[in-house]
């Protein structure tokens, strides 16, 4: 894909470095290097830091041609994802640029599944501090660490690594589950939660914005502007809109898909001993025309727009899809 050529040209210019061949020694060394030093590596995640004493990565074509280099390998972006800021040589920041993360989910990702996917020996070494020896865990649901909807965000490992545990925690149905982990194997879990919101009028050109109103979740917004997302500029009135939030603002939006068709089936997502279900905690299904939908973890929990709802078989009925597929809204 485009994507992956992207990557792989980028890769080349900033972590390879060219080389040549000595033909009477019959070595290679470094562009620029020297053939008693050889092909020199280049460690990028140290170049940039404040104790870097190295120059190997002068030696890179993205360097030498271009004076790219890694000014900041401790960024994080709003939700919390690891990432690194990229300068030129001769001053000014390019931008900010997350890092690939080694697993991604988005149904539940057990205690379990992250115990193996981490290793027993990595989970052992991890801690909240990754002091003592140990490396660290850092933990953002939403781009929080410390709180998020009352509770503490934990930031301990045996809060989310148990060997054969299928408790989902954070994660579940419809929830991108992001697994980062660094070369000094400290780990970074990312939860991102998907909300509704509906458009309320038209998309106007004069004010450059669209009208809405938040069905769940945590923002407040009542209108969305193009100038931080171009694409409403092809929404109308009623249309159902997907959202990510974080630190406070609305992150990103995507106009919803409907589902509609006779009900077959459907099961209603309440507790086991019938209290309400919380928010967060929705689960069920309802099948129309032959296909089966699972609520998505953060859906409704209500009986008018969401897990709890009662339909009639044989009677048709339309749902908001999230963009992995689960029902998040009736």
């Amino acid at each position: 894909t485009r994507d992956n050529v992207a990557v792989m040209s980028f890769n080349t210019l900033t972590r390879a470095t060219p080389v040549r061949f000595n033909t009477i020694v019959n070595e290679y060394y470094t562009v620029g290097g020297s053939l008693t030093t050889g092909v020199e590596y280049i460690d990028a995640y140290e170049f940039g830091k404040p104790d870097y004493t190295g120059h190997e990565y002068s030696h890179t074509l993205g360097y030498t041609i271009y004076g790219l280099y890694i000014s900041d390998d401790d960024e994080r972006d709003d939700f919390g994802r690891p990432a690194e800021e990229w300068s030129y040589e001769k001053g000014g920041v390019i931008g900010s640029f997350n890092k690939e993360p080694i697993k991604t989910y988005t149904a539940k990702a057990s205690k379990g599944d992250l115990f193996n996917l981490i290793g027993s020996s990595n989970v052992n070494k991890l801690s909240a501090a990754g002091d003592d020896g140990k490396n660290k865990l850092d933990v953002y649901v939403d781009g929080a660490n410390d709180s998020f909807h009352g509770n503490d965000v934990s930031q301990n490992p045996d809060s989310y690594f148990v060997r054969n545990s299928s408790d989902g925690g954070y994660s579940g149905k419809g929830v991108l589950t992001e697994v980062y982990q660094d070369e000094d194997n400290n780990v970074t879990l990312v939860y991102i939660n998907t909300y509704v919101m509906q458009a309320t009028d038209n998309y106007s050109s004069s004010k450059g914005s669209i009208d809405v109103t938040v069905l769940t979740g945590d923002a407040t917004d009542n209108a969305l502007n193009d100038d931080d997302f171009a694409q409403i500029k092809d929404w109308a009135e009623d249309d159902y809109i997907l959202y990510t939030y974080a630190n406070g603002d609305v992150q990103t939006v995507a106009k919803a898909d409907l589902q509609a068709g006779e009900v077959t089936a459907y099961s209603v997502g309440t507790k086991a001993n019938g209290d309400p279900k919380d928010v967060g905690d929705a689960s069920g299904s309802v099948t129309l025309d032959g296909t089966k939908y699972d609520y998505a973890k953060w859906a409704e929990v209500d009986a008018d727009n969401g897990c709890a709802v009662t339909y009639t078989v044989g009677v048709d009925a339309s749902i908001v899809l999230d963009k992995y597929g689960y029902a998040i809204y009736v």
